[in-house]
């Protein structure tokens, strides 16, 4: 408890936000709906006539009633304060009624705020915050504004309002208790306010933390595959451990400091009741008021301490909520990018062409993704960018899409900027994205999201362009089957196979493939390109891809690096030049899938540009390539892991790894990826030496592997062979270590 205290007493105070930002807050949300508002004052008014009339009506019994022997006087004071007692009932039950109502159209209207804020919100808001962040808003914040509601609000306006006109009768009863009164109550402000900014600070780090344990709760319960199958169960318990320890240490900070708020107020409010008892007996003594007056003056004093002590069971859960409210701000002030309408601009069918001109963009506003674009698309063209992971490409689909804004510069749609009204533009896009997402319903109205109005007819016409409509006969519940969570029923090809579906069914005029074929094997994708290729009659098609051979024939090929157009032209006019899409192609080219097997294969020729196979002759590649294996890896599988033992060497034929390594103090640095045509793994072919970083498919991964037992008769026909090797192996380590030392 000493460490607690020490570290409250230590804290930082939260000045820029407290409970006038709260109570502001609460108006915004409770404003649109004033008449309930009104009824809600109207009944505490009607409430408040009985508080304030019953001591009246005490003093008048006692003083005339009583002393005089009067009952008829005490039975009609008493009829009257049961007439008043009766309307206040009535008042109580039709306040707790109207702020029912109250309570949940306000809530309603803060969570439609709050749904339409997540539509607005640029994407490059959801790639910096975790989707547990804004759950946690519409969960654990808005629970907290709720239960204000419920308790808080209009118990608050009638102790507050109790306070103020009491006060006043106490000066009409008894002036000189009535200044003692005035002069010891900023006792009963001033100790609480000390320990209010402590409590508001640690109330939005308890909620922070809360935050952090539902992100690790989600992470437990949908990564519970890989959890069990590599062993996890310890860590990521102990991981929760950790960040369920900060919540308890967070909540007993947080809640300790509130309870001092309304403790502080009680110990004050007793205090005060026990002077004035104290005088008042003096002063009834010495004649200088009436036993009636003292005890009219002591039942509004006691309904003074009453409300104030009422306001302090109040006040803990107003601090609670400051920092949910302060969270809930945070969120619905964030820059949108609503589509602004203009009643003067009438989009019409795409007719010519899509403009880049000067464009920038950022996501972080201090590294540039995209640098200075300026191109054309024409409509009806195939229109492709390639380059590295990396380069900017699904940037720039993202941008065309709307998705992203431009720093700088304009999009313009047949010379119209889409800026202004891109949520119109929208209606004639489509798009399948490189990360696949299927909503928790069936096929069919997976596929229908594409066209809400779409016929039965035109759902399964598109789902065979997806080339998934056998597959989806073939199920119990064909087209009504359920796809689970993010589409969890499915596989990864199927689920983008539906994806696909989806954008055709809405028969865009520009139709955007960001990696669409992915997850997809080589067959198939080589089936759907093609139809979608025919499909350019109809529309303009803008593919984002690492694989250069399902481009080669489209007409505009854009290629990027580091944020900025390097080459653009088709393919012929880019292998002419010996650029940087030359040295792609050449990276790529040899490697092809059997249509009939699925296997990967590659040309000899391919084989002798790698430099640790420059030596062979033309047999013993041929002897290579037939030892050669094709192995496949789904997204996020490690390929090699750091520290293991090596025995294989990898080409990849399709998809993208990328390579982390942990340093000794287990931070991971991420040192790169590697794509179509580049290989890895060499040195385990001659040397038993552990990894020395981990290599793990970023999109569904088709390799060609050769093993050490299959490589050492080869170590043995050619020394020289070996000798190259151990010194280009030399050379990465060296470099790698330059590297790790560079981090």
């Amino acid at each position: 408890m000493n460490n607690v205290l020490q570290e409250i007493r230590n804290s930082m105070k939260k000045k820029d936000y407290g409970l006038w930002h709260l109570i502001r807050g609460i108006l915004k949300i409770i404003l649109p709906f004033k008449i309930y508002l009104f009824l809600t004052f109207v009944c505490i008014i009607v409430q408040l006539t009985y508080t304030l009339v019953l001591p009246l009506g005490m003093q008048l019994i006692i003083d005339k009633g009583i002393k005089n022997n009067d009952l008829n006087l005490i039975l009609y004071v008493i009829s009257e304060l049961g007439i008043i007692y009766l309307i206040f009932t009535i008042a109580y039950l039709f306040d707790s009624y109207i702020m029912s109502i109250l309570t949940a159209r306000s809530l309603d209207n803060l969570r439609s705020r709050m749904i339409n804020q997540v539509y607005f919100l640029p994407i490059s808001y959801y790639q910096q915050h975790k989707s547990t962040s804004i759950l946690a808003r519409f969960s654990n914040d808005i629970a907290t504004i709720e239960n204000v509601f419920i308790r808080a609000i209009s118990d608050s306006i009638y102790y507050t309002a109790s306070i103020i006109c009491c006060t006043f009768f106490l000066f009409f009863v008894q002036w000189r208790l009535a200044l003692v009164v005035i002069f010891l109550s900023p006792l009963l402000i001033i100790i609480p306010k000390k320990f209010s900014q402590k409590a508001t600070g640690y109330s939005y780090t308890y909620k922070t933390s809360q935050e952090n344990l539902l992100n690790d709760i989600q992470e437990f319960i949908r990564g519970q595959s890989i959890i069990r199958l590599f062993g996890l169960r310890n860590c990521m318990m102990d991981q929760y451990s950790q960040t369920n320890q900060t919540v308890y240490n967070n909540g007993i900070k947080s809640n300790y400091l509130n309870s001092l708020v309304g403790v502080t107020t009680i110990i004050g409010t007793g205090f005060l009741l026990l002077i004035i008892v104290a005088l008042g007996s003096v002063l009834t003594v010495k004649a200088y008021m009436s036993v009636g007056t003292f005890i009219a003056f002591s039942a509004y004093l006691h309904n003074i301490t009453g409300a104030t002590q009422g306001l302090s069971g109040i006040i803990p859960i107003l601090y609670q909520s400051i920092g949910s409210m302060q969270r809930i701000d945070e969120f619905l002030e964030n820059a949108t990018c609503q589509a602004m309408y203009s009643d003067q601009i009438a989009v019409q069918p795409f007719e010519n062409e899509i403009c880049l001109r000067d464009v920038f963009f950022s996501y972080d506003g201090k590294k540039t993704q995209i640098k200075n674009i300026n191109i054309n698309i024409p409509k009806g063209s195939l229109t492709a960018f390639v380059g590295t992971s990396g380069a900017g490409k699904s940037t720039i689909s993202k941008l065309i899409m709307g998705l992203l804004l431009p720093g700088q510069g304009k999009i313009l749609i047949d010379k119209i900027n889409s800026a202004e009204s891109m949520e119109l533009f929208r209606t004639q896009i489509g798009a399948v994205l490189q990360d696949t997402f299927l909503f928790n319903t069936s096929i069919k109205e997976n596929i229908r999201y594409g066209r809400l109005d779409a016929s039965d007819k035109e759902i399964q016409d598109a789902a065979r362009a997806a080339e998934i409509h056998d597959w989806i006969m073939t199920l119990p519940n064909t087209y009504d089957m359920q796809v689970g969570e993010t589409g969890e029923n499915l596989s990864g090809g199927q689920r983008q196979r539906i994806a696909i579906a989806r954008a055709l069914v809405r028969k865009p005029k520009i139709l955007i493939l960001d990696e669409a074929f992915s997850a997809l094997d080589p067959a198939t994708e080589y089936s759907i390109n093609e139809t979608i290729k025919k499909l350019a009659k109809s529309m303009t098609i803008i593919s984002i891809t690492h694989n250069l051979a399902s481009v080669y024939d489209f007409t505009h090929i854009f290629v990027m690096n580091d944020g900025i157009i390097l080459e653009q032209g088709d393919h012929q006019q880019l292998l002419s030049q010996k650029g940087f899409y030359y040295e792609l192609w050449q990276k790529q080219t040899g490697l092809y899938f059997n249509k009939d097997s699925l296997d990967v294969e590659i040309s000899t020729d391919r084989l002798a540009k790698i430099p640790l196979l420059v030596a062979m002759n033309q047999k013993d590649l041929e002897s290579i390539k037939d030892h050669l294996i094709t192995e496949t890896f789904e997204q996020g599988k490690d390929i090699l892991c750091q520290g293991d033992v090596g025995k294989r060497f990898y080409i990849i034929a399709k998809g993208v790894v990328e390579i982390e390594r942990k340093d000794s103090d287990n931070n991971v640095h991420h040192l790169g990826v590697m794509e179509p045509g580049d290989y890895f793994g060499e040195i385990s072919l001659f040397r038993n030496c552990p990894i020395t970083a981990n290599v793990r498919a970023r999109s569904r991964t088709i390799c060609l592997v050769l093993s050490r037992e299959h490589f050492q008769g080869f170590l043995d026909k050619y020394p020289e062979l070996e000798k190259h090797m151990k010194d280009m192996a030399e050379q990465k380590i060296n470099s790698r270590e330059i590297r790790r030392l560079s981090l």
